[in-house]
């Protein structure tokens, strides 16, 4: 079994060592890193005029080459980014880890349509707006966006989706927690491992609060989408539509 959860063990061991605990094992972490090393997949060549991407990882069975917001954005990749933050000494590891960031969000921004929804797809879709995180936590670990999308765009995406979750009155129970489901409360979109509580893990997105003041300096309200991004008609989930722009469309954000 390939498991993203081998992360909570690292990150159990670097909270050990920072307050010096006789429990932390150097040589576990290390093993769990070098394992989940084996997670990240080869490159992928450039289709049409898009980059290619080499930041894509997978986990799941064995053979299984599963791709979904655990295997990207809200679980591996922003355990990465949260890695640099906790463990900067590591410097080969930690810019490997923001280089794959710079180039998987190539291909990740094209996963959300101009109003901000994300695409449908993969396991444990209770967790809503995490699939945002990885955004986000490039701003927590202050990594730079790829050539061709600016601060700004990275607020934009960030800010639309979240707006379109707001616009989504049944995500929430009447004490304002969460509910189990998706843009309403409904057991089917559930796993095995998936508890009352789970649906907090959304909150993963709230790295956000770092995309506000960016080194200080508030990124600009009026955020265009990337020159790079160009809408297709594709069919989409019924929440949500392309539209081709005949030309660039601001967001006010």
């Amino acid at each position: 079994m390939i498991a993203n959860w081998l992360w909570f063990r690292v990150f159990a061991n670097l909270a050990l060592r920072r307050i010096g605990s006789d429990r932390f094992n150097p040589g576990q972490m290390g093993k769990d890193l070098k394992r989940l090393e084996e997670f990240q997949l080869p490159a992928h060549p450039p289709t049409g005029d898009d980059s290619g991407s080499s930041g894509w990882s997978r986990d799941g069975p064995e053979g299984v080459m599963q791709l979904d917001y655990y295997s990207s954005s809200f679980a591996i990749q922003t355990s990465q980014l949260i890695y640099t933050v906790l463990a900067p000494e590591d410097t080969e590891r930690c810019s490997r880890y923001k280089e794959r960031a710079q180039s998987f969000v190539l291909d990740f921004m094209h996963y959300f349509d101009e109003d901000g929804a994300g695409i449908t797809f993969g396991r444990s879709m209770i967790y809503r707006f995490a699939i945002i995180a990885t955004f986000s936590a490039m701003a927590f670990a202050n990594v730079e966006p790829p050539k061709g999308i600016e601060w700004g765009h990275i607020k934009g995406f960030v800010l639309r989706h979240l707006r379109w979750w707001s616009n989504q009155p049944n995500i929430f129970k009447g004490d304002g927690t969460l509910t189990v489901g998706y843009a309403g409360d409904n057991m089917n979109m559930t796993e095995n491992y998936n508890s009352p509580g789970k649906s907090a893990t959304s909150n993963k997105a709230d790295e956000r609060l770092a995309i506000l003041v960016h080194e200080g300096v508030l990124v600009p309200r009026r955020t265009l989408l990337p020159p790079l991004l160009v809408f297709r008609r594709t069919r989409l989930p019924r929440h949500s539509r392309y539209q081709s722009p005949s030309r660039p469309i601001a967001y006010h954000v």
